[in-house]
């Protein structure tokens, strides 16, 4: 192992270890935070292959469950970009096939930096310092520095009098992120009771925690975070041990200009930390909202009482319900169950195993969509009150039940419970979008989106309602802001390729389907786009070999009929895609909810086949 270097210079570029900055020749280059600890891996170790393993050690926590390869491959194309590299001529990253990296040009160690990096937060603040003392606990920290300045251009602002009364919690930072047993916990756990709380004050406007996500590990001014989210006031936390004791610490912030409004510690017993945190949010929530609003009232708690051991292996539940992974998803059932064993009176652990069963592909929807319902009604016997139980349940009646009218009444109370609340918002969208409500759609997933500015879910279904509503444009401009966020997120490629697809640019589609299959590891949904727009390409032979590659995955494992129905229409017509979708029908096949508004299904709806099983679906008029 090298010794730590403080700047380290290749060519024309210079890393700034310290800062996590890199500069071409003075001027900083942006570059995502996980995508430079990847390059600074290599710089360190010029001329030896690093192997992906190593990479993966050195960068991602063995506690954080992420699509690894698809991770690293976006960081070393994104640090190729950054420095005009390439793959099959590089001069700087050269691929080792099968093994891993190897820096090749030569690296100069130069020392410290005259002048301290402008980017670097306060030192009044602890917890902004403590952000970027632990910023390689990022949770999908990509590409925000370059998406700051398209928001700040892009973005409609809000209103100042809604600026004032919108607040964002930031992830409250961990003094030992690497102990996903401790303080990881605590930090996570606050975080979200806190938001919890702050949502019952029905006149503030919380900034959703998808977004606010976003930030943890962000090394940014605080005002211009507070722009990106629109946010008039911030939260911000840190979780430090000291000995047997927690130190909990919370700031309230005038984001407009980042003085301090409020702050207080509260030390707590390392033992009880956990199961206490609710009470404490309870008390923070209070004190928040008698500084921004004294005159309203919280409407009752959200999160009832329940014993310490079920409290915190709910706490656990949703901490890997957030990750990306459906090896963490496994992990989170298994907390859920283990607070529900605990306490089978605690609401919230019912709703979250509802959202496992609800999320989960290795199960298919037959078997999962009624466990994920029977779940989301024992929540709402328990409390009819919980907003995440509607929407829990609402989200069973739309792709489960197909139970339309009971899918609306449920939307609509889990958002009078809880307008705060995007994930309601968007999966609302999506079902308005469903039933032909285009209209009532898009601007439902703008209210989300003001929600939840920096979601790349919520502009993935905004490009998905773009797309049933035959706005082609608009679909384009949803992957781009994908893209800007994500880079080479398979949902932006996805958008990009169907969009093009549907204008009949046959060339970009092609280059954006394949590019699909490549990155998310030859989908099945990517295959079937890829095999239809080779053959209304001309490449006939490609497009069966394709489909025949998506059969062969079907036989095998569970692969969405409504997929392959997509790609048979378009190969080969609607008689050979309607036994399909017949089937996606018997199956209860999640996707066939798209069925009367995808324009997918355009060349068929005159079948009198298709005609029938709409009918069948029920769906409004």
């Amino acid at each position: 192992m090298l010794l730590p270097r403080r700047l380290l210079r290749f060519g024309s570029f210079e890393a700034d270890l310290g800062a996590c900055e890199l500069r071409n020749r003075g001027s900083i280059v942006h570059l995502p935070l996980q995508a430079f600890q990847v390059l600074q891996v290599l710089i360190e170790n010029p001329g030896r292959v690093v192997t992906r393993d190593e990479l993966r050690r050195a960068v991602w926590s063995a506690d954080t469950f992420v699509e690894f390869d698809r991770g690293l491959n976006n960081a070393i194309s994104r640090v190729r970009d950054v420095l005009h590299d390439s793959a099959t001529s590089p001069r700087f990253v050269e691929t080792i096939p099968r093994k891993g990296y190897r820096f090749i040009a030569p690296v100069e160690q130069v020392g410290e930096p005259a002048d301290p990096p402008p980017s670097l937060p306060s030192p009044e603040s602890t917890a902004r310092t403590m952000r970027g003392r632990w910023a390689w606990v990022a949770l999908g920290a990509v590409a925000i520095a370059a998406f700051a300045s398209w928001l700040a251009m892009s973005r409609r602002p809000l209103p100042a009098s809604t600026q004032q009364r919108t607040i964002a919690v930031l992830p409250f930072v961990a003094g030992d992120a690497s102990d996903a047993s401790g303080d990881t916990y605590v930090a996570f756990g606050m975080t979200e009771a806190l938001m919890t709380e702050l949502s019952r004050v029905g006149s503030l406007r919380v900034i959703s925690q998808t977004s606010a996500l976003q930030y943890k590990g962000a090394r940014k001014p605080l005002r211009q975070i507070a722009d990106e989210l629109g946010a008039g006031t911030i939260v911000e936390g840190s979780v430090l041990r000291e000995g047997a004791r927690v130190r909990i610490t919370v700031q309230l912030i005038d984001a407009q200009t980042d003085t301090h409004v409020w702050a207080q510690s509260y030390p707590r017993e390392s033992a009880t930390v956990l199961s206490g945190q609710r009470e404490l949010a309870r008390e923070v929530a209070g004190i928040i909202r008698s500084r921004l609003v004294p005159a309203v009232r919280a409407a009752s708690p959200l999160l009832g009482h329940t014993n310490a051991a079920a409290y915190e292996a709910y706490v656990k539940g949703r901490y890997f319900l957030q990750q990306p992974s459906e090896d963490a998803w496994q992990k989170s059932r298994e907390f859920f169950e283990q607070a529900i064993a605990a306490d089978p009176n605690f609401a919230p652990a019912h709703v979250g195993l509802s959202n496992y069963w609800g999320s989960t592909d290795r199960v298919p929807p037959a078997e999962a969509m009624p466990k994920a319902k029977a779940s989301a009604l024992r929540a709402l016997a328990l409390d009819e009150h919980l907003a995440a139980a509607h929407a829990s349940l609402a989200y069973v009646h739309y792709f489960g039940d197909w139970d339309w009218v009971e899918t609306e009444r449920r939307f609509v109370r889990a958002i009078e419970l809880d307008p705060s609340d995007s994930w309601s918002r968007r999966w609302h969208a999506l079902y308005l979008n469903a039933i032909g409500r285009s209209a009532d759609a898009i601007e439902e997933i703008r209210r989300a989106i003001e929600l939840d500015p920096i979601s790349v879910s919520a502009y993935d279904a905004a490009g998905a309602i773009y797309f049933d509503a035959r706005q082609y444009d608009k679909i384009v401009e949803q992957a781009r802001k994908i893209n800007e966020l994500s880079p080479n997120d398979p949902r932006a490629l996805i958008h990009f390729a169907t969009a093009y697809f549907h204008q009949g640019k046959m060339e970009q589609a092609l280059e954006f389907a394949q590019k699909g299959v490549d990155t998310s590891g030859r989908n099945a949904a990517f295959l079937c786009v890829l095999a239809g727009a080779q053959h209304r390409a001309g490449l006939t032979a490609e497009a069966e070999k394709t489909l025949a590659e998506v059969n062969r995955q079907a036989s095998q494992g569970y692969v969405p009929d409504v997929f392959l129905a997509l790609a048979t229409l378009w190969m080969h017509g609607s008689d050979a895609a309607l036994p399909f979708l017949q089937r996606a029908y018997q199956r209860r096949d999640s996707y066939i909810v798209i069925l009367n508004s995808s324009p997918w299904f355009d060349p068929m709806r005159q079948h009198p086949g298709y005609q029938d099983l709409v009918r069948r679906m029920k769906f409004p008029s």
